[in-house]
């Protein structure tokens, strides 16, 4: 259908990356981005890409089995959009389940 989505599970928090943010923001693909796994609130201390404020990124926290936030997934009112299913998840990877 020509939709042009870009996963971005991945994240750094070191350092804000202007030519990173300036792309996104120029792009017209859907950046869906991950939280992180620190258990933080990224509106305090924000994690990149997910922390930008670019109307074409969604961020995703984590649930558990039981719709919570596991201790590891980082959170934040303003900088997170939804959250799915990560805890537990049964994998094609040896070491399962796996967060």
């Amino acid at each position: 259908m020509g939709a042009e989505v870009i996963n971005c599970s991945w994240g750094c928090s070191v350092d804000e990356n202007l030519l990173l943010e300036s792309a996104i923001d120029e792009s017209d693909a859907l950046f869906v981005c991950a939280s992180g796994n620190e258990g933080k609130d990224i509106d305090m201390s924000p994690v990149y890409p997910a922390s930008y404020d670019s109307p074409n990124i969604i961020t995703v926290a984590a649930l558990d089995r039981n719709g919570m936030l596991p201790s590891y997934s980082n959170y934040g009112i303003d900088s997170v959009d939804v959250a799915a299913p990560s805890d537990e998840i049964i994998s094609t990877l040896p070491e399962t389940p796996m967060h």
